[in-house]
């Protein structure tokens, strides 16, 4: 049986994308799990969530939830409902915004056209209004050519008489639209009675949320002071709210509200918080409330080597200002429950108290086996690609639907290995863009090349494990240390599973509460990623060359200087996206063509300085039907640009440098002229042999194909070095060298002259 997957990602990721969905497409929240269906037109942000069905009252016990639910409803400013003129103003008590219109004014309107009519208490505190307990209820109406009317109740006797707003005094203190903000407006400005709104992309300096929303202000006492007054900010079903006093603004704090629903969030209940990412710590977290995190994401101090939440509590029936007096309750996907406490001296060990498991169950993850489970998540993060990307097939075949993990594409020294000379923002930005070379440029029909960008077993394998210099899988019995294995026990993660031409790595290791192991095996093969789970027998088999899945004998090998790598944050721009991707490199000169699919201009900005570009003033061309602007003019010199199509979005991040020269005399490499935002790094010679062949593995001059020299390759240490050299040199037709640099986007490379032995 299919399933049906809804596009989904936490509500924060949906809020800084901003996508636009199709007509008919559903958005899913989940860490609220809310949705939003998409209309072909709208952003993400600027859509309605779905009315939320069969919610369940969380407020209170079973007993106690229906009396809650209709407090918060009564004390709640709801839109109740559009008022005729059988309706009298005088008889409405209920808290809430009630509207009429030009031809059906209510009976005691002070107006006589269309309105809208705000009941709120007139005291600080909540009471639920009753005809036994009416006590100075606030009316408050406002016409639509914006008149302003205010009365009050008078205990049992009803309303008083209505009072129009007209001086400065009362405007100065009454509810009224002050300001349009912009990005401009900072908020610890904002002193004056009123409402303040912005737009989506436009919020104020000093704004808790980043998105479309109003601030509130309004005084502490009844007196006009520039202190001693309150700051609501609210969007959504979220508000926020601070206190200022002659010491200055106080922090935000998240307060309690509901949708018409009853659906909410409170900051002082186990409300879910965030979820966590790579390298956060639960040593950190104190506030009540839900943290979670997903498998594989690197969490210290995480008892279990899972995905799962963290409950946090406090001790006694008072929130706390200090840091310690609270505890801890982890669960994980599997089932296990952990537990701990903080006092004066910090978090105690965690104490397991229910595993239940089974054979999926775990070791408490260590920060080496969190790193590499962070790592291969975001290697297995799903795309879909939107037109032909080839595969690594002998014969035409792309890849199509939605697919978890890199292509297959041996393209190092072509300059196109995701891991090695890209990065992982790179390719799934370079998915988004329908002209980026994914979709234009391939290998052919070939079993080692296919998609322009790809990753092979050992480049995969060598970058996860830290290793700067990439080493081939006929390279790997030397660099290794074999590990001679005699019991299970011996195994880390990290460890490599190596044989000719191919290699793997052990990601994950379990045991469970009988103490059977479970070993984890992932490797880059094949048209894609691959991971399968292994108890200690299957595991044998491997080694044995009996494995169902791979006949081939494997020996188990651990670099001596292994660091398993902590993948940044994937993060693109989605409103600019060159036809290589977003956060990468061009050499000084390149054409650099990026494609913009809303606005007709852009922002680039260097250091400080910002240029506003016109885009039809710019060179274009048409890639599978989208237009493309080249932008090389703009960033015409060595730095660092970032491209946004307005000063909120998401920013495209682009490098230009120059890799400079590299001259070979002999044994002796001098490099020189690179830019200073590059680093050199290290090197390896390639060989020249007479022949032909449609792909050869170096660029090689006609007549001859260019080839790895085995091991001859080091670290740079200086601008002047001498090559490691052997026999595949010597029993060369001639050889080069290649340089690699560090760009922080991934690795440029400039080869050197060539020098002919035959």
């Amino acid at each position: 049986m299919e399933r049906i997957q809804l596009r989904r990602d936490t509500s924060t990721r949906w809020r800084e994308v901003n996508p636009i969905l199709m007509e008919g497409e559903v958005g899913f929240e989940t860490d609220t799990r809310l949705r939003k269906i998409g209309d072909g037109v709208n952003r993400w942000n600027d859509l309605d969530y779905l009315a939320a069905e069969n919610i369940v009252n969380d407020i209170g016990d079973s007993e106690t939830a229906t009396i809650n639910q209709d407090f918060l409803t009564k004390n709640t400013f709801l839109n109740r409902k559009v008022l005729t003129i059988d309706d009298d103003l005088d008889l409405i008590t209920e808290l809430g915004i009630f509207v009429w219109t030009n031809d059906s004014v209510p009976q005691n309107s002070p107006i006589r056209g269309g309105g809208m009519m705000i009941v709120y208490p007139f005291y600080h505190s909540n009471f639920a209004p009753s005809p036994e307990s009416f006590v100075k209820n606030t009316q408050w109406l406002i016409s639509l050519s914006n008149e302003n009317y205010i009365r009050h109740s008078a205990r049992a006797n009803g309303y008083l008489a209505w009072t129009r707003i007209i001086d400065e005094r009362q405007l100065h203190d009454t509810f009224y639209n002050r300001k349009l903000l912009t990005s401009i407006d900072n908020l610890d400005d904002i002193t004056d009675m009123g409402v303040y709104s912005w737009t989506n992309n436009n919020y104020p300096i000093n704004s808790p949320i980043q998105s479309l929303g109003q601030c509130m202000v309004v005084p502490f006492n009844n007196g006009r002071s520039t202190t001693s007054i309150f700051q609501y900010v609210y969007y959504a079903y979220d508000m926020y709210f601070r206190y200022k006093s002659t010491n200055g603004w106080l922090t935000w704090n998240k307060v309690f509200m509901t949708n018409n629903e009853g659906e909410g969030k409170e900051t002082n209940t186990l409300a879910n918080k965030i979820v966590l990412e790579d390298n956060d710590d639960l040593n950190n977290y104190y506030d009540t409330g839900i943290y979670s995190w997903t498998s594989g994401t690197a969490i210290f101090n995480n008892p279990f080597n899972t995905g799962g939440i963290c409950v946090v509590f406090p001790s006694y029936n008072k929130r706390s200002n200090v840091n310690y007096r609270v505890a801890q309750l982890a669960i994980s996907y599997n089932n296990q429950l952990a537990i701990r406490f903080c006092k004066t001296t910090g978090w105690n060990e965690w104490t397991e108290i229910l595993n239940m498991g089974g054979g999926g169950g775990g070791t408490n993850g260590s920060p080496e086996e969190n790193k590499i489970r962070a790592f291969v998540n975001k290697c297995f993060t799903e795309w879909t690609p939107l037109g032909n990307i080839p595969k690594n097939t002998l014969v035409e075949s792309y890849y199509l639907g939605n697919i978890k993990g890199l292509p297959y594409s041996s393209v190092f020294t072509y300059g196109q290995d995701i891991h090695y000379h890209r990065n992982l923002s790179t390719f799934y930005s370079a998915l988004k863009n329908p002209a980026s070379i994914l979709y234009t440029k391939g290998y052919g029909k070939n079993t080692h090349r296919g998609s322009y960008y790809g990753t092979v077993c050992s480049s995969f394998v060598c970058y996860l494990c830290g290793q700067d210099i990439y080493w081939l899988t006929s390279e790997l019995p030397e660099i290794l240390n074999e590990i001679e294995y005699v019991d299970i026990e011996q195994l880390n993660v990290g460890d490599v599973l190596y044989t000719n031409g191919h290699c793997k790595i052990i990601t994950k290791i379990n045991i469970d509460e009988n103490s059977k192991f479970f070993i984890t095996i992932t490797e880059q093969t094949g048209n894609e990623m691959s991971e399968l789970v292994y108890d200690q027998e299957g595991f044998e088999k491997i080694l044995k060359g009996k494995d169902p899945h791979d006949t081939r004998i494997y020996k188990i090998g651990r670099f001596s200087n292994q660091s398993i790598r902590v993948l940044p944050k994937i993060e693109y721009s989605e409103e600019v996206i060159t036809e290589y991707g977003d956060r990468t490199y061009f050499s000084l000169g390149d054409d650099i063509f990026i494609y913009v699919p809303f606005g007709d201009s852009l922002i680039v900005s260097e250091n400080d300085n910002n240029e506003n570009i016109d885009l039809s003033s710019l060179p274009d061309k048409t890639v599978n039907g989208i237009k493309m602007y080249n932008i090389k003019s703009v960033l015409d010199h060595i730095g660092e640009y970032e491209l946004r199509v307005n000063e909120n979005s998401i920013p495209a991040i682009l490098k230009v440098i120059n890799t400079g020269d590299v001259i070979l005399s002999g044994t002796s490499v001098t490099i020189s002229n690179y830019s200073d935002n590059i680093k050199p790094l290290w090197y390896n010679v390639v060989v020249l042999h007479t022949g032909e062949t449609e792909h050869s593995t170096f660029p090689a001059p006609v007549g001859y194909i260019g080839a790895h020299a085995k091991l001859c390759k080091d670290k740079i240490t200086s601008d002047t070095f001498n090559i490691k050299t052997n026999e595949d040199i010597t029993n060369s037709d001639g050889y080069y060298v290649r340089c690699y640099y560090d760009t922080k986007f991934g690795l440029a490379y400039k080869d050197s002259n060539i020098i002919m032995i035959k």
